[in-house]
């Protein structure tokens, strides 16, 4: 389902004669608690300012995402056609913006078999390779394998470990929504 968002882009001439563009967002990509009553958001050159209940709050950088913070107005049309901003309040009475994705992924059957296909290849590879090389020492080969075993398995281990990730999230996002 596609996000409709409404925009206004406004051009404030400045005494230099640039031009400065100031984008007012709409309801539908902002998230915010409903105790924090009607929510805006406007976002210009200098920053964002939050409008609630018709009153303008100017929100300072540093409580800002930096993702949404280095965006030029026409960038932030563009993120927020497949993102959202999350408003929140804090107890001192300022508020903060979270930058939020929307992207593919949920398919947990691509990612359980990404996973345990990425772990079990890695150990695999390492195990087998280490059973090779100690084959090769003839009559030594108990001892070699157990001492190589002993050495690099916690290497082995942790490879496979990124491995299951890094394969679990691309089979994931493979697989899609479920």
């Amino acid at each position: 389902m596609k996000i409709w968002v409404k925009m206004f882009l406004t051009a404030v001439c400045l005494s230099s004669g640039l031009v400065q563009a100031m984008v007012q967002l709409e309801h539908s990509p902002i998230c915010a608690p409903t105790h924090l009553g009607e929510i805006g958001l406007v976002h210009h050159a200098k920053g964002f300012h939050v409008m609630q209940n018709g009153v303008a709050h100017e929100i300072q950088n540093c409580y800002v995402e930096p993702m949404l913070c280095e965006r030029t107005p026409f960038q932030l049309i563009g993120f927020l056609k497949n993102g959202y901003i999350f408003v929140n309040q804090l107890s001192d009475g300022q508020f903060v913006l979270r930058g939020h994705c929307r992207g593919l992924g949920g398919g947990v059957g691509g990612a359980t078999a990404g996973c345990l296909i990425g772990k079990f290849a890695v150990h695999f590879v390492g195990h087998g390779l280490i059973f090779i090389a100690s084959s090769m020492t003839g009559p030594a080969a108990p001892a070699t394998a157990a001492a190589l075993e002993a050495t690099f398995l916690p290497f082995i281990e942790a490879a496979s470990n990124v491995a299951a990730i890094a394969v679990g999230i691309a089979g994931g996002v493979a697989t899609g929504p479920v």
